[in-house]
Order: structure tokens, then sequence, then C-alpha cells
């Protein structure tokens, strides 16, 4: 009996069950506990799940959890999934969750039904949830926001307990939500498959604009609660400029995110926030607050003094009654704590304008000139994690965990330092599991025959019993925040939020009973203010040495000392590891550009040589920041790997110890263009370490690769080329062997002019003192297809041009210098050509020869391999990258190699003939006359054949090239095979 027929029989005889005492299950007496019992619970064990823990008795990796029932007072408002689905290995993230109603309760046009279940479900990233009675079965969209207006809107489908008795409609749920079904992917499937809204008339018509994901949504809510509580204060503090606005911002709405918290996850009983009906409401328990729970959110600030006028009345409490769990679509229980940090990334890159008149919002300077907030998906943050701290920790007793310091020196909103947390937590819970498992029984009947009551807790206070599994104390995690977790930001408000989101965090598990009345602790959040710092993690305070500074100015630097903000540590050697994503920014966009800072980063740190970037600084600083055996862990731009000015940065990288992880993520940074990678290193030398490089997809691996850690110092400019192997090495230095470089070949190589498409030089009309121009995309493998762009070479623009001759010479070799090959061809015309080209002229006359060995797969594969050319956004090549390019050395009193030559060249003059032809029968007929030169062949009777005939001529001249170009490098079959991936 297959999986399918079990289960089909097993519901049969729960619909039996139901049908014969029908109208007992429909009464309003029977519960919903008792049809979960009875009903619910069996029908999702027949479709393969472990409902009952009868074979997953690990708490932390179950595929079914439970909500237990609770007594709460307004249960419409305030109430948690009964089921949520995950599947193995991932515990964590929900693939679906089950809302349960008893059978009496028509639940298939209950609005609120629907909104609760979508409530839990559009947080976690779920697509779809079920609603059920057992009575009735539906399958709720939930991919659109939660609004009980629009709770019924959406793809829902349904199904009546009797056509379960239906073998194809039994089947269509169990290949949706069964265990073997969801385990490959069937809710995502499903999703795929429903309606998508197209334009913002269709989205709006249909969902009011939901169709936006939780970290999307929320940041423009915050967006528009911030500015809306900046008016507000503004109002009534007409005097505040913008920092203190900024700041009394941040504070306000932090309080508001945090008892929203406390409330969605029954920390506090009672309801707050819809309570409030003015200012001094709020400010009234928030004081309440602080003495309870402590920490950065409650502190004393300015907005708590006498003096400060709070926020207008009126628009603070829309603004509660907005953000309230009465009117809120958001269940903060279920918004996970990094997609709050990927919210508060972005929202940290604002700032609030005050003018006299009006209050906006806008970006920090230092955010427009990086391009954007680049906020690291948890993915590269739980890898990143792994590989160092996850590696330091494994196999230590959770008393020797004390003893470890991690930190993130540009913590921004904290997701590292998340990321480090919940490894640190995972791991202690995973230890007393395995080591109290075997007590559990004991003593829970020891608790029964005495007729104890409460949690039972492990002897060091570590662990307690809750419903019969243990989970680490409050205690314990107030203390593995203490010991171990350690930040350092520029900005105040980042520091802020770093620690209210670590308090989250932590507060993640608990209850009202486990936060209050505990003895172990007089308030509940621990004080974070010296390990989380807010400072300059790149200038000391030795800055001021022989300078003189404002105020103003030295605060806006905002130095610190590692010596004095982190004593203990910089004694003890440093930290055990450093992880992060360092800020991006060159001196090209304004880094550094205060000539005093300037001057103290170039005296300081070995990288900051010439035009540097921030990034290198942070690197040089992890490795100086770390002790002896310690890690360092940084996701990067990929021109870390090669480009000429960091050549000094990876030697100080290859010299600074063993090289773990190399790891190119692509482009990770959603909505940034940005390529990077990922880059983790011991503090430890090993002369024979071996690098893992790897290239990912997402967050699939795709390839693999281990290398000599030696060997890149005797790459080209040490780049780190990812994809080197003893096989690759032992080819390239065959290739290069016994033959001279390009570099020895040329009389002059340039690019062309330094303009653009936007130059008002530059245009599609022609005139007398304008020449024909070409752009980088017009030049292809052996091709030119001019495009009617013309340069104007008046005198005034004289400067730019570089010389006429570079242009007007009888023959040159012009080479694209962006694409993903190398791409190039002769020009004859006297084009005039951009700055995306390279120009070429030889010293002698042989460029078809040079021309087809540098259109060859082998030069395409030598130059891959050499030098890192496969940047997905702008991958480009260099001139001093281009020529090293090894060119064979042609006797021609050899007659082979005569022979040879003589026949690539023949082959380079037809390619280049034959590639006109192609270019001149695919064009409009008005720009086919050069076919119709060559071909005697009326326009008219160009036909699909003509064409494929000639595309299949260019082709086999192609491989004719490349197999010659073979020969004359001397390479075996084998070796052939190599470069062309077979």
């Amino acid at each position: 009996m297959t999986p399918f027929d079990k289960a089909y029989e097993d519901v049969q005889l729960l619909v039996n069950t139901f049908d014969s005492n029908y109208k007992h299950y429909m009464s309003p007496t029977y519960s919903e506990a008792e049809a979960r019992q009875d009903f619910i619970d069996n029908f999702f064990i027949a479709l393969g799940w472990d409902v009952r823990h009868n074979l997953q008795t690990n708490p932390y990796a179950q595929e079914v959890k439970i909500e237990r029932s609770q007594k709460q007072q307004n249960e419409g408002a305030r109430k948690r999934a009964d089921y949520a689905f995950f599947t193995a290995p991932n515990f964590k993230d929900e693939v679906f969750f089950v809302e349960a109603k008893k059978p009496s309760v028509l639940i298939a046009k209950n609005e609120q039904h629907y909104f609760q279940t979508i409530k839990y479900s559009w947080p976690k990233g779920c697509p779809v949830s079920v609603l059920t009675d057992f009575e009735e079965f539906v399958i709720v969209d939930c991919r659109q926001k939660p609004n009980i207006k629009y709770a019924l809107n959406g793809q829902h489908k349904s199904y009546n307990y009797k056509q379960y008795a239906d073998k194809e409609k039994f089947a269509e749920i169990y290949w949706l939500f069964s265990r073997e079904a969801v385990g490959n992917n069937s809710l995502q499937t499903y999703a795929n498959t429903l309606q998508k809204p197209k334009g913002k008339v269709v989205q709006k018509a249909l969902f009011k604009g939901a169709y936006k994901s939780i970290d999307e949504d929320f940041l423009e809510y915050l967006d528009e609660i911030r500015e809306k509580t900046a008016r507000a204060i503004k109002k009534a503090n007409e005097n505040l400029n913008s920092e203190q606005l900024t700041e009394a911002t941040q504070r306000i709405v932090d309080r508001l995110v945090f008892i929203r918290f406390l409330e969605d996850k029954f920390i506090e009983a009672d309801e707050h926030v819809s309570e409030w009906q003015s200012w001094k409401d709020f400010i009234t328990d928030c004081h309440k607050f602080d003495v309870k729970y402590n920490g950065v959110v409650f502190k004393r600030h300015f907005i708590d003094e006498p003096h400060f006028l709070g926020a207008d009345e009126k628009l603070f409490v829309d603004i509660c009654s907005d953000i309230s769990n009465l009117n809120s679509p958001y269940d903060f229980n279920y918004i996970p704590i990094h997609i709050l940090g990927s919210i508060y990334e972005r929202f940290l890159g604002k700032i609030v304008r005050a003018t006299e008149k009006r209050v906006f919002i806008e970006e920090k300077p230092e955010v427009r000139k990086a391009g954007g907030v680049y906020y690291t998906p948890k993915y590269i943050v739980d890898y990143i994690v792994k590989n160092t701290v996850g590696k330091i920790i494994e196999g230590l007793t959770p008393k020797q965990i004390t003893e470890k310091r991690f930190a993130d020196i540009a913590c921004g909103s904290g997701s590292f330092l998340i990321g480090v947390y919940d490894c640190l937590l995972d791991y202690h819970k995973k230890y007393y599991t395995e080591k109290l498992s075997p007590k559990t029984e004991s003593i829970l009947q020891d608790v029964k025959s005495k007729n104890k009551k409460g949690a039972i807790l492990e002897d060091d206070g570590n662990a307690e019993l809750r419903d019969g599994q243990w989970v680490l104390t409050l205690k314990l995690k107030q203390q593995i925040l203490l010991n171990n977790i350690y930040g350092v930001d520029i900005d105040a408000q980042a520091v802020e939020v770093t620690q209210l989101s670590l308090f989250l965090k932590m507060l993640d598990e608990e209850s009202i009973a486990t936060t209050t009345g505990n003895l172990f602790f007089s308030k509940v959040l621990p004080d974070l203010s010296k390990n989380i710092v807010c400072g300059n993690s790149l200038i000391g305070f030795d800055i001021m040495n022989g300078q003189l500074f404002e105020d103003d100015e030295l605060k806006k630097l905002n130095p610190m000392d590692y010596e004095t903000a982190f004593p203990k540590i910089m004694r003890n050697g440093g930290f055990d590891a450093v992880v992060g994503n360092p800020p991006y920014l060159s001196t090209k966009r304004g880094f550094a550009e205060n000539f005093a800072e300037n001057k103290y980063l170039k005296s300081k740190f070995i990288t900051a040589t010439k035009q540097f970037d921030s990034y290198t600084l942070f690197i040089e600083n992890a490795l100086d920041k770390i002790n002896k055996n310690g890690y360092w862990g940084y996701i990067i731009p990929k021109p870390i790997l090669s480009n000429e000015n960091m050549e000094g940065v990876r030697e100080m990288i290859l010299k600074g110890g063993n090289i773990n992880y190399i790891a190119d993520f692509g482009t990770p940074f959603k909505d940034a263009s940005v390529e990077a990678v990922v880059i983790i290193e011991q503090k430890k030398i090993d002369k024979n370490n071996i690098v893992s490089t790897q290239i990912f997809n997402d967050n699939n691996l795709e390839k693999e690769n281990e290398i000599e850690q030696a060997k890149f110092l005797n790459t080209v400019n040490h780049s780190f080329l990812l994809k080197l192997n003893t096989g690759i090495e032992k080819l390239l230095t065959k290739i290069e062997f016994g033959n001279e470089k390009l570099v020895s070949l040329a009389k002059t190589f340039t690019r062309g002019i330094e303009g653009g498409k936007k130059d008002s030089s530059i245009s599609q009309e022609k005139a007398i003192t304008k020449k024909r121009l070409l752009r980088g995309l017009d030049v292809t493998k052996y091709e030119i297809s001019y495009q009617n762009f013309y340069v104007n070479v008046d005198k005034k623009n004289s400067s730019k041009f570089k010389s006429k001759e570079l242009y007007e010479t009888e023959k040159k070799i012009l080479i694209r210098r962006v694409g993903s090959d190398l791409q190039a061809t002769i020009d004859t015309e006297q084009f005039w050509n951009l700055n995306t080209i390279y120009n070429l002229h030889l010293k002698d006359n042989n460029y078809e020869l040079v021309l087809g060995i540098f259109n060859s797969k082998l030069i395409s594969f030598w130059f891959k391999n050499k030098f890192v050319f496969e940047d997905k956004l702008f991958p480009y090549a260099r001139v001093s990258q281009l020529e090293q390019i090894p060119i064979p050395k042609i006797d021609f009193t050899n007659p082979t190699q005569k022979q040879q030559h003589n026949k690539l060249v023949e082959l380079v003059t037809q390619m280049l003939a034959s590639k006109k032809q192609l270019a001149a029968a695919n064009s409009s007929p008005k720009e086919m006359t050069s076919f119709q030169k060559m071909s005697s062949l009326p326009l008219t009777l160009i036909t699909d054949s003509d064409k494929n005939f000639l595309q299949n001529k260019c082709n086999s001249f192609d491989r004719q090239i490349d197999n010659l170009v073979y020969t004359l490098y001397g390479l075996t079959e084998e070796e052939i095979k190599i470069v062309e991936g077979i």
C-alpha cells in the first residue's frame, strides 16, 4: 500500500466517525480542543506528520509545533496559530500554519478567521496555510498583507469533509499538505500557479496594494510612523533641530515597536498601546517599563524630561491607535527578528530633517555616497557565523564559551550580532537537551509524586523544564549577551537599534511567567552599554595629537579607543572573532574627505594608500583586533579578488593567517547592484594551508574548489583566482612558456575618448568638424556595428581626444573593454571611439595573427583563469591584463610554423569578410548594399537559408581558428578538453 493509499484509508475512518455522530460534533458544546484531539491531529498524522512527537522527541527538532491553550483577554486580537509546520533540517522557519476551529463555527465565509490565518502566515513568508474545523478544510491564500476588509479576497479554496471521500479531491489536499509533498516544495509550486496581479490598477482592485513582502511593507509603515511621529513632536516643540528630532523620533518608535512586541508575545498581560489617550499615558507606562525591563529602550532620555513638551496629543494618539494590535495588520510575535533587522537597517539609512515650517525624511549623506544600504541576507550571515563562531565553540562546554568574545565593529542594526547570538543559543539548547534529556522522565515523576508546581531548574541555573521540555533560562540568555556579544557603530541610532534587536531576540521564547518575579534577576534586560558602543571603529582619540579640532568636528568624527571601550578584551589579546558587513565607501565617493581624517587613516593603516576603500581598512582593523587564534569573516565587494589597487590588501590577508573560505555570492543585496564575496580567515599561519573556494547562486553551492594558499602569492597581483587548480595551473604555465607578451608587440595600447554618450560633443548629427564614433557595444568578435554616432573634434574639445593618430591610422585592432568575453576586430576605416574601446597598434603589420589568437577560446580560457573576469554586472578587462596575453613567436624559417601562420592569417581574413556579409544580410534593406555587392543577389532574394549559410560559415571559421591556435601552443587532446570544459 502506498503512503497516499494509507492516508486515504485513515482519513476515511475519520470521515465515517464524524458523519455517524454529526449532530454531536456540530454541537456548540463540542470544543475546539476536542476537535483537534479527535480529528485535526489525526488528519495531519494521516498526511505523514509527527503531530504528537512520537518520533521527534528533541524539542528543537520537531516538524510540528502545537500551541497550548492559554487564557487571553482579547482572543480575537491576541491569539497564536494552533499548529506550525516545519521541514527538516530547518526547524526555525515555518512552511505553513493551521488555524483550528470547532465544527459548530462556520468558517468558510468568516473574515475574522481568514484574517487570523493570514496574520500568522504573511510575516513568515508562508504563501498558503490552512483554516479547518475538520468539517471544512480551507486553503488560505496568505500572500496578501493582512487586512480584515479584504481577508476573503484571494484565491482561497475550500473542501467539505464529505469531499475527503472523493479520491481525486483528497489527492489535491494530500499532494499539497502531506509531509512528503511539502518536503518536495509543493506549497511554493502551488503558490506560483496562483494569480499574480499585474500593474498598480489590478493590484489595487484585487488586494488594495497588499502584494508586498513583510520587510518591504513594514519598512514603508515604519517610515510613515516615523514621519508622523516627527511631525507630532515638531508641532509641540518648534525649537528642536534635526539631530534632536531624529533622536527623539527614533527613541519613541523603538519604544512603540518594543511594547507591541511585548504585547504580542504575551510577555505583557495587558494591552497598553491601544489604551493610551495622551502623551502622558505613554511616558507613565515607559517609566514603569524602565523599572521592570531596564535597557536602552526605556532608559531616561530628554523626551522623558518635564521641560520636553511631548507630542501633539491628537496626532500621537492617532499613531498609537494605528500601531495597536486592534488596528495593526502586523503580529509582532510572527515577525522574525532578522526581518526586523533588515527593516531597521534601511530605516537607519535615513534621518529626519526639520525646517521652520516642515518635517521630511531623507537619506543620510554617507548612504547616498555609498549608493544605498546593503543589508546582508540571513543566509550569508548564517554562513559567516557558522564558519567563524560555530568553529570556535564546537566541542566546548557552556562554561568554556563564557570566555569567548565575538564582535561586529560596524554593527548597523545588529543583524550579524543577532546571528551570533542565535548560534550561541542554538548550541546551548542542543548541549542541555542532550545532557538533560535522560533525566527528564524521572524529574517529572518526582514533581508529580510530590505534587510540586513550577519549573525545575538544573543545578547551574542554565536550563529549566517547561511543559516537559528543557529550555534555556532567561538568566543564561542574559549572561550570553553580556559575556559573548560586542558591537561598535559610529551611529548612535544604530547602537540603540542593535540593543533593541538583541533584547527582542533574548525575549523571543519568553512569557509573562518567565519575566515576572524570577529570583535570579532584578530586571529583565541586561545593561549592554559596555557591550554595544557608539564610536568610530577606525579613528581613536590619538587623532588629536598635534591637531586642533572644534567640538562639532570632533563629534562628527566620533573617535573611539578600543583599549578604553573594551579594556579586558584588548589586554587579553583581542576578540575571538570579528564578523560583519563593513561600510563600502571609497575616497573617490567622499570617504575621508576631511584632510586630517585622511592623513590620520593613511598613517594608521598600511592599506590606506592613494585612493582607498573603507572596507579594506575594516579588514585590517579586524586582523588587528582579533587574538592570535581568532577569526574574521566579512562580506565585501568582489573587486577585492583582483583589483590592481588592492594588491597590498590581498598580500596583507595572505600573510595575516589561514584563509578558510573565499565564497562568491554574486549579487546578494536587494535593490543594490553590488557583487560581493565572503572571506573567512583565522589568524593562525600554516604554510600548507588549503583555501576552500566556493561559488554560490543565491544560497545554492554551484562550484567548489581547493587551492593552496601559497599559490595566490604567485598569481598576477596576488589575485584570488577561485577556479585555480593543479591542472589549470600547469596549462596556464604551458600557454605562457616560451612566448612573448602582447605588450612587447604593441606600439601603442590605450583606450579612446574620455567621455560618454551624454557628452555635448557627441551626437548623431553629422557636421564638418565631426568624426564617426564607435561605442563599446559596437565592437564584437571580428565585427563593427556602426550606429551613426559622431564626435565633434573642435579644438576646444581636443584635450580629451588624445592624438588623432590614435584613430586615423591605416589599421588598428579595436578591443571591447566591457563584456563577459574578450572581443576584438580590425578597423581599417579610421573610426574614432570612446574609452569603452582599447586601440592596439602593432610594431609590425601582423594584425590578423594577433586578432585570431586574441579572439580564440584558448586565450579566453587563459584570461579568465589568470584574472577575475566573471563579474556579472560590469565585467571589464584592463590594459595591464591584456598586455600579458602570451603570443607565440613565429619562426618563419621553419616551414611548419610559417604554414600555420599563413593559414591562420587566411582564416581570419575570411572570417572578417564573412562577418561583414552576415551583418549586411541581417540588416534592414536600406543597409544591404554591401552584401548585394558581394553576392550579386537581388535584395528580395536574401532568404533565411542564405543567412543560415553565412552563420554556419562564420562558425566553421571560428572553429578552424580555435583548432589552429591549439596547435600553435602545442596543446594535447586532454588539454583541449580542459579549455573547452569537456
